[in-house]
């Protein structure tokens, strides 16, 4: 976990606002997939917990070369 918010604290800002606004829409919809039981909020709310942060990774990469 350490290691995680490492990463974060080191983004750009822009960056830091992309994984948090793709956290804040996956939790999001994982919320009203929980609420209205629909199977497609949860697996549009899991995309954007997992390829959020993992666009800005490889985003964050390619800029440091």
């Amino acid at each position: 976990m350490e290691r995680y918010i490492r990463w974060f604290a080191g983004l750009d800002g822009f960056y830091q606002l992309l994984v948090a606004g793709g956290l804040v829409v996956g939790i999001g919809a994982v919320g009203t997939a929980a609420a209205t039981e629909n199977p497609l909020f949860l697996l549009v709310g899991a995309f954007w917990l997992v390829v959020a942060p993992a666009v800005v990774w490889v985003a964050a990469r390619r800029e440091k070369r």
